[in-house]
């Protein structure tokens, strides 16, 4: 391919990746969610809006390895702050991570190999929160992960009450990759 091409090629790429490919618009409603043994919802705040990329792996609290055959479970960006996606439960020794963060069309940053990102356990028959993640740019892109349950609990009343009662806390942890996908700008997560 010509250079010209290729630039539209991949801008066209990073828009179909930044849209989702085509997913519906609009917020799911209560009844959308299917909470169970084998489902649950994982509330997660984001700002600013940013789309997501998180894939199962397995994890020992300090490391985490991403499942290399598994697609992306949460592919989403934040509607009011917020990240609201049925997964499946977790089992021990498991948990997602996030490797893909895309706060632009023109922006895609992936934990590399050796990086920090956040890691989360999804109990089952749960809606859990696990946590807020804040972009920050300086010399380098940091991802800072903190927490805010009331906040979050206020959201949930607010957008999805049928769900509300049944927020429970989890718990977001940094973690280093030891297998990143850095095929873009390289970040980082660290705790607040």
């Amino acid at each position: 391919m010509k250079p010209a091409k290729t630039r539209l090629f991949l801008a066209a790429l990073a828009i179909l990746v930044a849209t989702g490919c085509g997913a519906a618009s609009g917020r799911p409603s209560d009844a959308d969610f299917n909470v169970s043994n084998s489902s649950s919802v994982v509330v997660l705040g984001v700002s600013p809006a940013m789309r997501l990329r998180a894939y199962p792996g397995w994890s020992d609290g300090a490391q985490w390895q991403q499942n290399k055959l598994a697609k992306a479970t949460i592919n989403a960006g934040p509607e009011d702050g917020y990240v609201v996606v049925q997964m499946a439960p977790t089992l021990k020794g498991e948990g997602y991570g996030i490797l893909r963060v895309i706060p632009s069309l023109a922006t895609v940053l992936t934990v590399c190999t050796g990086g920090s990102t956040a890691v989360f356990e999804v109990p089952a028959d749960s809606v859990v929160y696990v946590g807020d993640l804040r972009l920050t740019e300086g010399a380098e892109y940091e991802v800072e992960v903190g927490y805010d349950f009331a906040k979050a609990t206020a959201f949930m009343k607010r957008t999805y009450p049928a769900l509300a009662a049944r927020l429970t806390k989890g718990k977001a942890k940094v973690a280093k990759v030891t297998n990143g996908q850095c095929d873009g700008e390289p970040v980082s997560f660290v705790g607040k």
